[in-house]
């Protein structure tokens, strides 16, 4: 339902009226005047019809334009136009969220002729799309946030690999692990489950192992606390810390133990049928096997052609190779099928039931 404004300016009865628009609290029209250009802020299009007002921020645009992409501002509009115009003939809507959310929400809406589309989103940018795009049903835009979380963290293993440099946020500066972090924090506190395998089995390839992970999630929290100290609140950073950190942690180690099991079921395989030099492939397997563990198990999923890049000296023989291949690629796809097991999600809290008292 609209919001409903109290009478204003004397004489005036203090009943609600059926009006969509902001309580202001201006006694005068000049005073309203100067106070939302006071306070005013972009996008502002002068020939915008409707005022938006979001933590005592001014934001001039247009009905047509919110009401062409948004669900929310369509039903609005038989009240908008029906309500009084408060500021040189544009109806006052006042939104319940932070004014940096709603300028994110707005820059994309406008984007053509607003934005940069050849930087990163910012954290707070692509949370503003997810978050106030699901509040007003503006469908498109929650699906591009999906589409920028997709491109850098695809669901499938052989896509995800040839994207191992990409990156979602801004803040991240490169940082793959950081990047990843912030995007599982998001993923998380919008029920984006389906990306939430291949964005936490990145959190778990810092090159610093667990250490690298705290560092990490020690950074999201300074972070959060920077954006709180802007009057920005985003709870998820502070509510998700600990299970985060648990299901990297169990992550971690579990494939660790994948990354082991891997190698033991190429190196018991022994050599390929087809083997045409069985002996020096059976004591090059066994030199590459001592060399693979010398190396230590790691948190990840070994490349497909690991071995032939271990055999630096080529002495194993094609059809050996070839088979060891095909071993590996099987096995690469059963962990990867396994890292919702592995990271615990089928355990994770629905973290969409009802809202974070986000601002």
């Amino acid at each position: 339902m609209a919001p409903k404004r109290q009478a204003q300016g004397a004489g005036s009865s203090s009943r609600p009226q059926k009006k969509t628009h902001v309580d202001v609290n201006p006694e005068t029209q000049d005073k309203l005047h100067a106070w939302v250009l006071g306070d005013r802020s972009t996008p502002w299009y002068n020939d915008g019809d409707i005022l938006l007002k979001a933590n005592g921020k001014f934001f001039r645009v247009h009905v047509s334009v919110l009401a062409g992409a948004s669900g929310y501002f369509q039903d609005l509009v038989p009240s908008i136009e029906q309500g009084e115009k408060l500021f040189e003939g544009c109806a006052v809507l006042e939104i319940n969220c932070s004014d940096r959310k709603l300028r994110h929400v707005l820059r994309a809406l406008y984007k053509r002729s607003f934005e940069d589309l050849s930087r990163l989103p910012e954290t707070v940018e692509l949370e503003a799309w997810l978050h106030l795009a699901t509040n007003f049903r503006i469908w498109p835009l929650r699906q591009e946030a999906i589409d920028c979380i997709l491109d850098a963290y695809p669901p499938d293993l052989k896509t995800f690999e040839d994207r191992l440099e990409a990156c979602c946020v801004a803040e991240s500066k490169g940082n793959r692990t950081l990047d990843a972090m912030l995007v599982a924090f998001l993923a998380m506190d919008h029920d984006l489950d389906t990306f939430l395998p291949s964005i936490l089995y990145a959190c778990c390839q810092s090159r610093l192992g667990m250490l690298g992970i705290y560092q990490i999630l020690d950074e999201t929290q300074r972070y959060a606390k920077r954006l709180k100290r802007q009057k920005f609140t985003f709870d998820a950073f502070f509510d998700l810390y600990g299970d985060i950190m648990e299901k990297c942690y169990a992550g971690f180690s579990r494939l660790a133990v994948a990354h082991h099991d891997l190698l033991m079921a190429v190196f018991d395989a022994k050599f390929s049928p087809r083997c045409d030099q069985t002996l020096e492939c059976r004591i090059t397997l066994g030199i590459l096997r001592e060399r693979a563990f010398v190396m230590g198990d790691r948190p990840s999923i070994p490349r497909l052609d690991w071995l032939k890049d271990l055999d630096t000296a080529g002495k194993l023989c094609p059809p050996c190779h070839e088979y060891t291949r095909q071993i590996t690629a099987v096995k690469r796809q059963e962990i990867w099928q396994r890292l919702p097991d592995i990271f615990d999600l089928d355990k994770h809290p629905d973290v969409a039931h009802g809202p974070r008292g986000r601002s």
